[in-house]
């Protein structure tokens, strides 16, 4: 059975108000969507997508509808991951990087 959109759009809400610094990737899938769909996903907080014509067993978008839909936009696509780069980083450092300046106390943030 085919998740509702409006399920997909409060679970991409959802995992980026719990987990705000993290990726949430749009993939399968995506070829059922409409283009005004996928750009309510980037609204709702989607930050990534897997591009490509096929993934392992799944019909996927290509980079170059990608392409066009991101200039439409005004979207940046992300630099490529890079294995290892945090290695040799402080956790200090990567706290600053993804906390911007905010300190975690008791649950709650609080700007430092």
């Amino acid at each position: 059975k085919r998740i509702t959109f409006d399920a997909i759009l409060r679970t991409i809400a959802t995992a980026r108000l719990v987990m705000p610094a993290t990726i949430v990737r749009i993939a399968a899938g995506r070829t059922t969507m409409s283009e005004a769909e996928q750009i309510l996903c980037f609204s709702a907080g989607a930050n990534a997508v897997f591009t490509g014509e096929k993934m392992l067993t799944t019909e996927a978008v290509g980079w170059s509808e990608d392409k066009v839909m991101f200039d439409k936009y005004g979207l940046t696509p992300m630099k490529p991951f890079e294995r290892g780069a945090f290695r040799g980083s402080s956790w200090e450092s990567l706290k600053e990087g993804v906390m911007g300046g905010q300190e975690v106390r008791d649950g709650a943030a609080a700007t430092v």
